[in-house]
């Protein structure tokens, strides 16, 4: 059940991100046709100039009086009401989305606590826990504020939460800034002030009837805040209460990880790696620390940190591992000769390094780009790897590109996957 809360959760984050991106996107069409009619229908007096292949209006330049044509006033005017539509959307609809994408987090808040209950029924204050119970205790739960909920799973499951999120500020801000949205058309009022300062939130420039609107940067950091603080609340739960499921849960906390990678998402992947190697790492089976390590290594070296990559990879004696983890720590180390030599150790039937694998796991971004990669694939496979891409692959690669990536999944689990 923890599993499907943190997929289904992710498929939402997914889903609303590309959403808001396409309503967007109308939105500037929608702007760019608007003020192009009007620009066609005003007279010389107006000055206009080209941008992006469309003839506009110069704003700047718009002359106080304006001589019209009794057939063009209404249409202009109707350009003109649809301007103003389209730029009140502007404002209106990332804060829609801010909504939906926190009640997204009560959503994944009500599964956990359903997946919990359902691993540890003596969880339940109630003497009867029938699922009707159940649904009563969980609905009950998430009338409180966030704040509260917090405190309550802190006190239920004896787990401590809130210190250990680095985005505790963020995240209370942005469901208080959700808040306004949905009752004050984004003005601070009194509890927004009242609740923020509490938590540390910083709040000084900040007074009731400031509006507060979401543009596209903060909707980008509050998307990372939620998914980062849904994963790991999903994961901490998990472990605590089902300690024999640790390399399943661990699996699906680094195919999160894999999924930003991939997205990029590099900040949010280094900060969710960075989380479990501090407070997890060390209980993990091997093989998923490994991979962890390495999706850790793969996020520094696209921040240029390229000691710090150095410094991770000097504490494993990765002769001692497979040939698949010493292929990526050489792929890190950009040992391109050592890597063609690797590739064929691995060969073309191990369980995770399928063909599809080498296409898609960001640790081959730099190596698929060689020499050296282009004739390790072709000797492994016996196709070159362009025709792979390119074209319809034989039977036998077909059945290779339906395996998962290594990096989304350990040996024991099959896993399917925003800097």
């Amino acid at each position: 059940m923890f599993r499907a809360a943190s997929e289904s959760f992710m498929a939402d984050i997914r889903t609303i991100s590309i959403s808001l991106e396409a309503a967007m996107a109308g939105l500037r069409e929608r702007d760019k046709v608007a003020r192009a009619d009007l620009g066609g229908r005003l007279s010389s007096d107006v000055t206009m100039v080209e941008e992006d292949g469309v003839r506009r209006v110069d704003w700047e330049r718009f002359p106080e009086k304006l001589v019209l044509s009794v057939d063009d006033a209404p249409l202009i005017f109707k350009s003109f009401r649809q301007m103003d539509a389209v730029q009140s959307a502007f404002r209106m609809i990332p804060g829609s989305f801010l909504a939906l994408l926190v009640s997204q987090f009560d959503v994944l808040v009500g599964r956990i606590l359903r997946a919990a209950f359902a691993a540890k029924p003596e969880l339940m204050k109630t003497i009867e826990k029938r699922l009707h119970f159940v649904e009563v205790e969980v609905e009950a739960l998430l009338r409180k504020s966030y704040v509260e909920q917090f405190k309550w799973m802190e006190d239920r499951f004896g787990l401590v939460l809130r210190k250990d999120f680095g985005a505790w500020p963020v995240f209370v801000e942005l469901t208080e800034r959700r808040h306004l949205w949905v009752h004050t058309d984004g003005s601070v009022n009194r509890q927004y002030l009242t609740v923020c300062g509490r938590e540390g939130v910083d709040i000084a420039d900040v007074q009731v009837g400031t509006p507060l609107p979401v543009s596209p940067t903060y909707f980008r950091e509050a998307l990372n805040c939620i998914t980062e603080t849904g994963v790991k609340l999903c994961f901490i739960i998990w472990r605590k209460l089902l300690p024999d499921e640790l390399s399943d849960a661990d699996s699906m906390y680094n195919s999160v990880v894999y999924e930003c990678l991939e997205t990029p998402n590099n900040a949010l992947a280094f900060e969710l790696v960075s989380f479990w190697e501090r407070y997890c790492a060390k209980f993990a089976r091997e093989t998923t620390r490994l991979m962890l390590l390495v999706n850790h290594c793969i996020v520094l070296r696209r921040q240029g940190k390229n000691a710090e990559v150095d410094q991770l990879l000097g504490k494993v004696d990765w002769r001692a591992k497979s040939p698949m983890f010493q292929l990526a720590e050489r792929t890190l180390k950009r040992d391109f000769d050592a890597c063609r030599r690797l590739m064929g150790e691995v060969g073309s039937k191990h369980d995770q390094l399928k063909a599809s694998a080498y296409r898609d796991w960001p640790l081959f971004e730099e190596l698929r780009k060689t020499a050296e990669f282009a004739a390790g694939f072709k000797g492994v496979f016996g196709v070159d790897f362009n025709d792979f891409i390119l074209r319809k692959p034989s039977t036998e690669l077909q059945q290779q590109t339906t395996d998962v990536p290594p990096s989304q999944a350990t040996p024991a689990v099959t896993l399917s996957s925003s800097g």
